[in-house]
């Protein structure tokens, strides 16, 4: 765990030490996101892509029915039933 203290400017803005931007690996021009619950603030880096960032989100769910091609094989053959 990496505890630093940071001082809030007068634009309310702080500086991420260079040993917090090197954990996170994070750079100049980043966007990070930053959280607020119960009083305690969290800091993550933020993907670059959305896409990356949610891809294989699901790849385990599928594989009771053969995968997630052959659920969208079997969900489309039923659209054309409605």
């Amino acid at each position: 765990m990496i505890t630093e203290s940071l001082k809030l400017s007068s634009q309310n803005q702080v500086t991420i030490t260079t040993p917090i931007r090197e954990a996170l690996g994070v750079v100049a021009g980043d966007c990070v996101l930053v959280s607020l619950e119960d009083n305690e603030v969290r800091m993550y880096p933020a993907k670059k892509s959305w896409a990356k960032q949610t891809s294989g989100i699901a790849k385990n769910i599928y594989k009771a029915v053969g995968g997630g091609a052959n659920y969208l094989k079997n969900e489309r053959k039923t659209w054309n039933k409605r």
